[in-house]
């Protein structure tokens, strides 16, 4: 009796490991294809600007323009003396010469800087045997597998690290990708 009550805990500790390890490491990440052209176009991903971002714009010399603002969830900025400024989708780089631009009308010569603050807009998940799953933000438009899981404070020892999966948000597209993270990881 006792001998079968030990093969039915084993049997449901198999049942429970194999969930984890279908479950181990997803992550919601952009398109890996918006990510592959950023990357071809610039050389390097760059952070683009969204929602829940905040900012901080610097006029050097003119305080009165500058200040910390935080992105709408409509990705605007309501910018002193200028009303909102549409801002999803541009890079700090881009947002300092369209603001440079547009406050030139009452600054000769503006020197804008753009600093993020709060990286929030983008976010994946790390869910399964690691040590702290959950929603994680990311500080750049694309994240490495290697970078994702060491937020996550690294696979559990009951991890499957040869059966593990990505799978792209609904709205990114993209499929079920299956990698090998004992081999990325050691």
């Amino acid at each position: 009796m006792r001998e079968n009550f030990e093969i039915i805990i084993k049997n449901w500790y198999m049942i429970v490991l194999r969930t984890f390890l279908i479950m181990a490491a997803m992550l919601v990440t952009l398109s890996l294809a918006h990510a592959e052209a950023s990357k071809q176009a610039s050389g390097a991903s760059k952070y683009t600007l969204g929602p829940e971002d905040v900012i901080e714009i610097t006029v050097n010399k003119h305080p009165e323009f500058s200040g910390r603002y935080p992105i709408s969830v409509e990705g605007k900025i309501y910018y002193k003396y200028l009303g909102d400024i549409d801002v999803t989708g541009m890079t700090k780089d881009e947002l300092e010469e369209k603001i440079n631009k547009m406050i030139s009308k009452y600054v000769v010569t503006p020197d804008v800087n753009v600093t993020i603050i709060e990286f929030k807009s983008k976010v994946f998940y790390v869910l399964g045997e690691v040590a702290k799953p959950g929603q994680y933000h990311m500080r750049s438009d694309t994240i490495m597998l290697k970078e994702a899981v060491s937020m996550a404070g690294l696979p559990t020892k009951a991890a499957s690290l040869r059966n593990t999966k990505i799978i792209p948000s609904k709205n990114n597209g993209g499929s079920i990708k299956e990698v090998d993270l004992y081999a990325l990881l050691y």
